[in-house]
């Protein structure tokens, strides 16, 4: 399986932390597509705040990891109410054998509060994801997937060390994709997805204090294209039984979006959205 390693995680932790401001990197005029451009370490960090719980990353985290020559493109495609339309192409092309390995990049729909709940405060997390690949090569190792941060701390936000636990729920894992941590006995149903729990955690020193947080991933055995009416509290509640998440941690962000290792795709998200009730 895939997995990439806690240097790279460190990296990405570092780079979050220096800027938070946003790149528009190239707009079309005349229409209502935001386009976000990366290439050869420009653009790493580009974003677009479409209202005030949406922004959308190209987060290429892990671009460093590959050829000169490799690209990636984020546009926003419409938003109506709370659904959100976006797509995302991109070619990698890893550096190294072992950069085959690595993540380059997750960009993501990010939805977050400005005063975020306790899990155990929030009745409900209504979500709906379309999504498909237009276009792919045959080499493309990538994923799909949510990625929920929790924390203690309620101004914490993604990749602090602050963080308690990272949740993935993988919709896809193509060309061998896999995640950090190892495989549980855990399964789980969710609107129709086959969920399996893969247990892993990230660990490093900051400034002399030792930093560690959980990762769970649920992957699921085959591709959930449609997620229609769906309430992500149902995960929780399962969290909240089977590995002990806190219900007094707060729950900061819900990204969505994709993790490419190598290879070439257009994936294009034709309605997302998620709400947090409380």
């Amino acid at each position: 399986m895939f997995k990439c390693s806690v240097f790279d995680i460190l990296l990405l932790i570092s780079s979050l932390t220096k800027s938070t401001s946003s790149s528009r990197l190239s707009k079309r005029t005349g229409d209502t597509t935001d386009v976000l451009s990366y290439q050869n370490g420009q653009g790493q960090w580009g974003n677009i705040k479409l209202n005030d719980v949406y922004t959308l990353y190209v987060n290429a985290w892990g671009g460093d990891k590959a050829t000169s020559d490799s690209f990636q493109k984020v546009a926003s495609k419409g938003l109506k109410g709370i659904d959100v339309a976006w797509s995302t192409t991109y070619s990698w092309k890893p550096k190294t054998e072992n950069d085959k390995n690595q993540v380059k990049s997750y960009a993501n729909l990010d939805y977050r509060l400005a005063n975020p709940p306790k899990i155990g405060a929030i009745k409900s997390i209504p979500t709906a994801w379309e999504w498909r690949y237009a276009e792919r090569s045959q080499d493309l190792v990538a994923n799909v997937a949510y990625d929920i941060w929790t924390s203690s701390d309620a101004k914490c936000g993604t990749a602090q060390p602050c963080s308690t636990n990272e949740i993935m729920i993988w919709l896809s894992k193509a060309g061998g994709a896999g995640p950090i941590g190892t495989k549980t006995d855990k399964v789980f149903r969710w609107n129709g997805c086959h969920l399996e729990a893969y247990l892993g955690d990230i660990k490093y020193q900051s400034n002399g204090q030792n930093v560690d947080w959980r990762v769970i991933s649920l992957v699921a055995t085959k591709d959930c294209q449609i997620i229609k009416n769906a309430n992500l509290k149902e995960v929780f509640s399962w969290l909240i039984k089977e590995f002990q998440v806190k219900e007094s941690d707060y729950l900061t962000a819900i990204g969505a979006g994709s993790e490419p290792f190598k290879g070439q795709a257009t994936l294009e998200t034709t309605r997302y959205n998620a709400q947090i009730k409380v």
